[in-house]
């Protein structure tokens, strides 16, 4: 009974083959779902690290745009920095521009302001001061010479003023500072001093300089005095000269005649001196 038959033994053998059969079948399914997740595995492990690398690629991307956007941004404001000072000198040199025009404009208003003041002093001293016109008292010092060109274009007595305008100079001998009086010499030889300022006349230059050699611009004067500053009466013309250091008496060959009511103050003791400074 135990024997087994032939047939039995090759169904045995059937069944044992079978089940090897499907053994190896399922050993062959688990390797290959062993090496496909080992190749998703891998493949995983190799999409992670590429896209690592390409995390790291675009990061290192938006730093540098980042580095240029700061390159950007701080070159845009070096630029601004720039105009800004730019703008700032320009503002700085038209503001300095207009200050110093605005000091030159000052300065010129005050000089003219200060000479039409000083012209006015000097009109209203010689107009209305009885004591502008004084008594010379130096004739010792000067020298009394004939030598001189003269040329008288005002001699007159109106409105109650005395007026005496024209031209004085040594032949020969520049003029290189006006110094000179216009006087009146009474009949007891008093001489009274008029004020005197200068004028500068280049067509004398012209005339008389000999081709420039010598310079008589400014041998002109102009005198003026109120008629009550002297005593009425009949006055010789005279020219005190003091160009160039030499001291010089001229008779102008003129008369004139005042007739005012006042007589003037005595100076004797103030010696030759004027209200003004002479010329």
């Amino acid at each position: 009974m135990l024997q087994m038959t032939i047939p039995m033994k090759r169904m045995a053998f059937g069944i044992w083959a079978e089940r090897n059969a499907l053994s190896a079948l399922h050993f062959v399914r688990i390797r290959r779902r062993a090496g496909t997740g080992q190749e998703q595995s891998r493949n995983r492990a190799g999409t992670g690290q590429e896209q690592g690398r390409n995390r790291a690629g675009t990061g290192q991307e938006q730093r540098t745009k980042q580095e240029q956007g700061r390159n950007k941004a701080g070159t845009e404001q070096e630029q601004g920095v720039w105009q800004q000072q730019s703008e700032w000198k320009r503002k700085n040199m038209s503001d300095k521009s207009m200050r110093d025009t605005d000091k030159s404009t000052r300065y010129a208003c005050l000089l003219a302001v200060t000479a039409l003041l000083i012209a006015l002093i000097y009109t209203a001293m010689v107009r209305h001061n009885d004591k502008a016109v004084y008594i010379f008292r130096d004739e010792a010092e000067y020298k009394t010479v004939t030598a001189g060109r003269f040329e008288l274009t005002t001699c007159e007595t109106s409105d109650g003023q005395i007026r005496v305008s024209g031209w004085y100079f040594r032949p020969g001998r520049s003029v290189r500072k006006a110094d000179s009086d216009i006087m009146l010499k009474a009949d007891d030889g008093t001489f009274y001093i008029l004020p005197t300022i200068a004028e500068t006349m280049p067509e004398l230059t012209e005339l008389y300089g000999e081709d420039g050699k010598y310079n008589y611009d400014a041998a002109g004067f102009k005198a003026l005095a109120p008629q009550k500053s002297v005593p009425p009466g009949t006055y010789e013309l005279w020219i005190a000269c003091r160009n160039n250091g030499a001291k010089r008496l001229q008779n102008l060959e003129r008369k004139i005649v005042t007739g005012a009511d006042v007589q003037p103050e005595s100076t004797a003791d103030r010696g030759k001196q004027m209200t003004g400074e002479n010329v």
